[in-house]
């Protein structure tokens, strides 16, 4: 029985190292999860400061009036119609292609 005793002692010893070294781990990963905020936050700022440095030069609104001019063209249902048939008979031949390539 004496041995069984020493054993519990060890266990907890080793119990009471895991658990120390637990605790270290998890204040390192608490370190460096503030860390990563720190760090996104100041990339924040970078990118805002530098957003404004392009909207004081003008570039902003110019990239605004180039993509705002830009309307989308609009095609005829026939002309949808054709492109869908074109594209049903490109996939008919590729599939024959590849049931013959299979088939050899």
């Amino acid at each position: 029985m004496a041995k069984r005793g020493a054993g519990n002692a060890t266990m907890d010893q080793a119990a009471g190292k895991i658990g120390s070294l637990l605790g270290k781990v998890a204040a390192r990963v608490d370190s460096m999860k503030r860390q990563r905020a720190e760090i996104a936050a100041e990339l924040d700022h970078v990118i805002s400061v530098a957003q404004q440095m392009k909207v004081d030069l003008g570039f902003a609104m110019a990239d605004a009036r180039r993509s705002a001019g830009k309307a989308r063209r609009q095609m005829s249902p026939e002309a949808r119609e054709r492109i869908a048939a074109a594209a049903r008979k490109r996939w008919i031949a590729y599939r024959k292609e590849k049931a013959k390539a299979a088939g050899k």
